[in-house]
């Protein structure tokens, strides 16, 4: 499942103490976890220190047919909105994302299969090596 969401991340709820520990891609690789990934895909140069987006940035790398935000031209960087989106295993409830999230002002899912499961036919024998 993908989740978009423009809002305020907890650093807490996401498993870090601050928003200082924070990074702009958190791979979850728990197996127990629901959560595969954490991405920002926008957010003002203020959001998070180790992540520094701008307009031209954030433009040239998701194009407009492409990109979850729309983005005004010349809209003041430094009031881009905080959009997050998260790769599950299963939908999230509201729950989780009041966990992960300290408020939302949008929240979209898609039904989508970002980490997909494949199983490999096993052999009973895999016969003799020369």
């Amino acid at each position: 499942m993908a989740t978009l969401v423009n809002g305020k991340i907890n650093p807490k709820g996401v498993g870090y103490d601050s928003e200082k520990e924070m990074t702009a891609v958190t791979l979850f690789i728990d197996k127990l976890d629901n959560l595969n990934s954490l991405s920002l895909l926008v957010c003002s140069s203020t959001v998070l220190p180790s992540c520094v987006v701008d307009l031209f940035h954030a433009n040239r790398c998701c194009s407009k047919s492409k990109s979850p935000v729309e983005i005004p031209s010349g809209t003041d960087p430094s009031q881009l909105p905080e959009v997050w989106k998260v790769f599950s295993k299963t939908p999230l409830t509201e729950d989780d994302l009041d966990a992960m999230f300290e408020h939302r002002q949008e929240t979209r899912v898609i039904d989508w299969l970002a980490y997909p499961h494949y199983k490999v036919q096993q052999r009973d024998s895999l016969g003799t090596f020369k």
